[in-house]
């Protein structure tokens, strides 16, 4: 089980919510697998050069909230937080969106924040 914070993103997380009913079970569905493991859901593509190895125990994730006509997106810094068996693991969500093709991330604004994480 992974602890989930979602405090960057409350106000994004509530409008998603708040889209339609079926979007809203969809969103709640999402966390509760996200919160049992955060490894099912896919890695994000397209991160900078040398992002993984600069942070070796996180990883960057994308979940897709889909219901017709909405599609949202959300990011997620998922830590993987000691070797231990199970490990300890901790989810930060720090994009919360519709979709968009080619929707932007600010990598510099990433980067402090998991330069934050780690200290």
């Amino acid at each position: 089980m992974a602890s989930i914070d979602t405090h960057l993103v409350r106000r994004e997380i509530k409008a998603i919510a708040a889209s339609s009913k079926a979007v809203k079970k969809l969103l709640y569905d999402a966390l509760e697998r996200l919160e049992e493991n955060p490894s099912q859901f896919p890695e994000l593509d397209d991160c900078p050069e040398g992002f993984a190895t600069q942070y070796p125990n996180a990883t960057l994730r994308k979940v897709r909230i889909e219901r017709d006509p909405h599609s949202y997106r959300l990011i997620v810094v998922h830590w993987i937080l000691k070797d231990d068996d199970p490990p300890d693991e901790h989810v930060d969500i720090i994009y919360a969106f519709p979709r968009k093709r080619g929707y932007p991330i600010d990598w510099n604004w990433v980067a402090e924040f998991m330069d934050e994480a780690t200290e």
